[in-house]
C-alpha cells in the first residue's frame, strides 16, 4: 500500500511539472501589467498605524534619520580629536619634565577617551532607537532590522575607524596615548564598562517600580494593553 502511494504521488508531481512546462500561459502579466509577488509579513509584525505613509516619505525619513546619525559621529569624532591633541600637547611637554607623570596622565586621558566612547556608544543606541521609529517602519521586522545596521555601522565607526583617524599623524602608535593604548582600553572598558550600564541602568530600575506598582493595582490598573506590553516586555 504505501509503495502504490508513493508511486501515485511520484506520478502526480512528474504530472504537475510537464503540465507547468507546456503551459503557456505567462502568470508573470495581468491585464498588460506586470503582477510582483512577496510573501506578506505576519499580522502581528505589521505597524498598522505606518502603513498610511507613503514611500517617498518613508526614504525623506531614512535620509534625515542617517543625516542626524552621521551628525553624531561627526560630533564624536571631534571631540576625540580634541582629546588627541590634549594628549599630544602633554607628550610633547614631558620631554623637558616629569616623564613619569606626563606618561600617567597620558594613559588617563585615554582611559577617559575609552569611556567617552562607551557613553557615546550608549547613547548612539537610544538615538538610533528614536530615529528608526520616526522612519514609520512598515513591519516590525524592518524597524529591528534598521536598528541593527545604524548600530553596527555607527558603533563600529566609533570604536574602530575613529581611533584610527585621530591617530593617522601620530609617529608612535604603541606609546602612551598611541594608537594601541586607545584600541586596548577601548577594548578592556567596552568588556565591562558596557555590561555594567545596562545591569545599572537607572530606566530599568524606575520600569521595575511601576510594573510591581500595576501588579498591586490588579484589576484597578488603567494601562491599555499596548502599554502593558511595552512596560512587562525585555528583562
Amino acid at each position: 500500500f504505501e509503495v502504490n502511494m508513493i508511486r501515485r504521488a511520484f506520478s502526480f508531481i512528474i504530472y504537475e511539472i510537464f503540465k507547468c512546462k507546456k503551459s503557456k500561459v505567462d502568470d508573470r502579466y495581468w491585464e498588460g501589467k506586470r503582477v510582483y509577488i512577496e510573501r506578506p509579513s505576519e499580522p502581528t509584525d505589521v505597524y498598522w498605524e505606518n502603513l498610511s505613509v507613503k514611500t517617498i516619505e518613508r526614504v525623506k525619513r531614512g535620509f534625515y534619520t542617517n543625516l542626524i546619525a552621521f551628525g553624531c559621529l561627526i560630533v564624536a569624532f571631534g571631540i576625540n580629536l580634541g582629546l588627541s591633541f590634549i594628549k599630544e600637547a602633554i607628550d610633547n611637554d614631558s620631554n623637558t619634565g616629569d616623564t613619569s607623570f606626563e606618561s600617567f596622565l597620558i594613559r588617563t586621558l585615554s582611559l577617559l577617551t575609552s569611556f567617552f566612547v562607551v557613553i557615546i556608544n550608549v547613547t548612539l543606541g537610544r538615538i538610533i532607537r528614536v530615529l528608526a521609529t520616526y522612519e514609520k517602519h512598515e513591519t516590525y521586522s524592518k524597524y529591528h532590522l534598521s536598528v541593527a545596521v545604524k548600530l553596527t555601522i555607527a558603533m563600529f565607526i566609533n570604536t574602530g575607524i575613529s581611533p584610527l583617524f585621530v591617530n593617522f599623524g601620530r609617529e608612535n602608535w604603541f606609546d602612551a596615548g598611541g594608537l594601541m593604548v586607545d584600541i586596548f582600553f577601548n577594548t578592556l572598558t567596552i568588556s565591562f564598562i558596557s555590561p555594567l550600564v545596562y545591569l545599572l541602568n537607572p530606566i530599568y530600575f524606575i520600569k521595575l517600580c511601576r510594573r510591581i506598582s500595576e501588579k498591586k493595582k490588579g484589576d484597578k490598573s488603567k494601562l491599555t494593553q499596548r502599554q502593558a506590553n511595552a512596560l512587562f516586555e525585555g528583562p
